[in-house]
Parts: structure tokens; C-alpha cells; sequence
């Protein structure tokens, strides 16, 4: 009995000396390098050795809401997160704050106000309000849809003459361009800048500045500091993530695989299944359908009813193309019956469809209703009436 009690002491204290060698400072590094399940294990695992730590608790809940899942179950998972961490910590700011901000992301936006002046008021002392603090409420409101831009930038400004944390700036820099300044190298890049002032291997900042420039269109500017990015810190996930799409728009699909590789190495030894899904838009681009279709298979195969809607629509075009009618058919239903209806629609979707029972020996009518219903797609007159020749030329088959 006793030797017994001793090894599971000792096993307890390898687990609690494993996880006090990782703090929160990593958690919230994975999660600004775009790795929010890595994030997100890491918060859970110090949470099992202390359920009350408040930090661990409003990173996991803003871990959770960087997930690849439907917005929905993304609030929901931070929301009851921050509910159940409040019973223990009700006076706890940081959660308030979290909790403020799933309330803007409810559209509660007379809620949100009330938490987050509360938890500011909690922390205020004579040399004024916690910077981090004042940081957390800029971000929620930056963040979030219904959030208030002009008092993000008020927050985060006041923020910015007592923290050394560059994602002030960063988050600062953020509000200022979703209030439609600073798009030409204004305030925005230079609060980006003072970012990289603090911490020049600050990813984040870098990427910011990409984006800046991907909105002028200015492609040598994206590239660079995207380079930049990944060449200070090779952690940053992210940035390689970015320089696959920018590889892979250009058709430079050698040069997109190269980049896919290293996102892939940044992020170990955690692993995801979900990775496959950029192996499939390679075939995919590729043309070899084949591919592409095996690969989405793959994915299903691991991760079954939680497979994500995209997969389904990427093979049922690689089918259609592959002319694997009742394929691509098989595809598509299973992208329409998973996809999320408050998801904005995408002509696409209804085209492959459309073309796909085109194909098959259907009525006329059924093929008559997809078109239908693809008019009702948000998009350009040009786009419709494009969309509407090719029904007629189905149609007249």
C-alpha cells in the first residue's frame, strides 16, 4: 500500500513539475501564433492543477474563440466557461471582461459596457487603470462585430503611456484600421511599428503590417514583412500559414507545399488532422482530383460527424470535375446538410450543385430549383446573370 502511495505521489508531482515548467505567457504565445488547440491544451492542463486560475480561465475562453468552429459553439464553449469560472472568482476582472465580451458577441451591447466600466473601475488606483486591463476591454471591442471602435482606441491609447506589452499597439493599431484610419501607412502602421519597438521578433505586429499592405494590394510589402514574420520568430505558425495562401493564389504550388511544410513543423509536437484539408486544395489546384478526394476522405475518416462543411464542398467539386457525378452529388448534399445556414452563401456552392444534378438523371426541375435558389446569393448583378446562362444551357439539354 504504501509503495503504491508513493509512486502515485510521485507520478502527481512529474504532472503539476510538467506543467509549471509551461506557464500562461506560452498558452497566450500559441494562441498569438495561430495555434489556438495547442492554446487551448495548455490552459486545460494548467487549469487540472489549479481550476482557479483566473488568467489560465480568460485565456482558454479567448483561446476557445479563435477555433475553426461555427461561431455559435465557439460562444457558447467561452460563455460557459466564464459563467462556471465566475462562481469561484466573481470578483475577478479579467473574467468579467471575458464575459463582456460574449455579451458583444451576443449583440448585448448596454451589457458588455456595464462589465467591462466595472472591471476597469476594480483595477483603477491612483496612478489610473491596469493596462492590462485596459487592454483585454480594447480587444473584446476590436474583436467583436457590435464593439465599439471609438472606445477601444480611447482604452487602448490610455493604455499604451503605462504597458510594455506590444500587443497594445498591436490591438491599438487594429481598432484604428477597422475605424477606417491609418489604411495608408498611417496611424495604424506606426502603432504596428512601436510594437516591434518593444519586441522586434513580435510576429503578430509584422502580420498586421502584411495586412496592411494586402489592402493597397501591395504585394512586395505583404510578402516581406510576412518573411519577416517567420524569419524572427520560426514559431509563428501563422506566417507560414499565410505565405502558403500567398504562394498558392500565385499557382507557385511547389512553393505553397514548401511553406505547408514548415506551418506544419511550427506546430509541433501537436499535430491536426485538419492540415490535410490544405494537402486536398493542393491536389486540388493540381488537378489531380484523385488526390484531393483521398485526402478529404482521410479527414472524415479521423474525425467523422466533427468534419468541417469545407471539406465536403472542396470534394464535390474535385469530384464533379473528376466526372464523378454521383460522387460529387454524394458531397454536396453532405456540404448543404452540415453547413451552418447563419453562414453567408456562396454562389459557388449552388453552382457545383446545380451542375452536379445537371448531370445526373434528374428532372428538370430539380436542376430548375437549385439555380432558383442560387439567385438569392448576396453577389454582383454580373455574377447572377452569369450564373443564369448556365442554367439555360443546362436546361435546354
Amino acid at each position: 500500500m504504501k509503495k503504491t502511495t508513493i509512486t502515485f505521489l510521485t507520478a502527481c508531482l512529474l504532472m503539476v513539475s510538467s506543467v509549471k515548467a509551461q506557464s500562461v505567457q506560452d498558452g497566450i504565445n500559441h494562441l498569438n501564433a495561430g495555434r489556438p488547440e495547442s492554446a487551448v491544451s495548455l490552459f486545460k492542463k494548467l487549469l487540472e492543477v489549479n481550476p482557479n486560475n483566473v488568467e489560465a480561465n480568460y485565456w482558454l475562453g479567448q483561446s476557445y474563440l479563435e477555433l475553426d468552429e461555427i461561431a455559435g459553439s465557439r460562444i457558447k464553449a467561452a460563455k460557459e466557461l466564464y459563467q462556471k469560472a465566475l462562481q469561484s472568482s466573481a470578483d475577478a476582472p479579467l473574467l468579467i471582461i471575458g464575459m463582456g465580451e460574449v455579451d458583444l458577441l451576443e449583440n448585448k451591447t448596454a451589457e458588455a459596457r456595464q462589465k467591462f466600466e466595472s472591471a476597469l473601475e476594480m483595477t483603477k488606483n491612483r496612478k489610473g487603470y491596469d493596462p492590462e486591463m485596459l487592454l483585454a476591454v480594447g480587444r473584446a471591442n476590436t474583436n467583436a462585430k457590435a464593439g465599439d471602435l471609438k472606445y477601444a482606441i480611447e482604452k487602448l491609447d490610455m493604455a499604451t503611456d503605462k504597458g510594455k506589452n506590444p500587443d497594445i499597439w498591436v490591438q491599438l493599431g487594429r481598432a484604428q484600421r477597422k475605424a477606417g484610419k491609418g489604411e495608408g501607412g498611417g496611424d495604424a502602421f506606426k502603432n504596428f511599428n512601436k510594437a516591434l519597438e518593444i519586441d522586434a521578433n513580435y510576429g503578430p505586429a509584422y502580420l498586421q503590417l502584411a495586412k496592411i499592405f494586402e489592402s493597397q494590394k501591395n504585394w512586395s510589402f505583404v510578402l516581406k514583412y510576412l518573411i519577416d514574420a517567420v524569419t524572427r520568430d520560426p514559431k509563428f505558425s501563422v506566417g507560414y500559414h499565410e505565405l502558403f495562401y500567398y504562394k498558392f493564389y500565385r499557382q507557385n504550388y511547389a512553393g505553397a507545399e514548401e511553406e505547408l511544410v514548415k506551418y506544419i513543423e511550427s506546430k509541433k509536437p501537436d499535430t491536426d488532422i485538419g492540415d490535410e484539408y490544405l494537402y486536398a486544395q493542393l491536389c486540388w489546384a493540381r488537378k489531380d482530383f484523385n488526390c484531393a478526394i483521398a485526402k478529404g476522405e482521410s479527414i472524415i475518416a479521423a474525425l467523422g460527424d466533427l468534419t468541417k462543411p469545407k471539406v465536403y464542398r472542396l470534394m464535390a467539386d474535385a469530384a464533379l470535375q473528376n466526372n464523378d457525378f454521383v460522387k460529387a452529388k454524394k458531397f454536396s448534399d453532405l456540404f448543404f446538410a452540415k453547413k451552418n445556414p447563419d453562414d453567408a452563401k456562396n454562389l459557388n456552392d449552388y453552382e457545383i450543385k446545380a451542375a452536379v444534378l445537371g448531370k445526373l438523371n434528374v428532372s428538370p426541375q430539380d436542376v430548375y430549383d437549385a439555380y432558383i435558389e442560387g439567385t438569392t446569393v448576396d453577389t454582383t448583378l454580373d455574377a447572377k446573370l452569369d450564373f443564369l446562362k448556365k442554367a439555360l444551357l443546362i436546361l435546354k439539354r
